[in-house]
């Protein structure tokens, strides 16, 4: 039986795995736009990932008694351990938000500041 601990931290494992990157041989001797985009994908997925599962651990030492001001879906996410649907729907979606967002911002130093290292001493 998988515990909720073990079933936040195996998505957790396999973004730990990408992140070591099992393409950057190829983006050293083929370097181009597409091989640096997927290299900054994978950081950024894990990135997102250790995000999400930190605030889903945080989520478990919170107060569980909502304020008397909060409407019904501020009451069901302050009452929530990050295990109800709804808060996984919320967490997913940041996830993606949050991954495509770092990514992108990685892509725009690609461009604006040229800080790729595999194209070290070939301008």
């Amino acid at each position: 039986m998988v515990t909720v601990e073990q079933r936040q931290v195996l998505p957790l494992l396999f973004f730990l795995f990408m992140f070591n990157d099992p393409l950057y041989t190829l983006h050293i001797y083929k370097p181009s736009f597409y091989t640096y985009a997927l290299s900054e994908l994978t950081v950024a997925l894990f990135v997102s990932a250790l995000l999400v599962y930190w605030i889903r651990d945080l989520a478990k030492f919170r107060k569980k008694k909502a304020p008397k001001n909060a409407n019904k879906f501020g009451r069901l996410i302050h009452t929530s351990t990050g295990d109800s649907r709804v808060v996984g729907v919320f967490l997913g979606l940041f996830f993606f938000i949050l991954s495509v967002d770092l990514w992108i911002l990685q892509v725009i130093l690609f461009y604006e500041v040229e800080a790729d290292p595999s194209y070290a001493g070939k301008f």
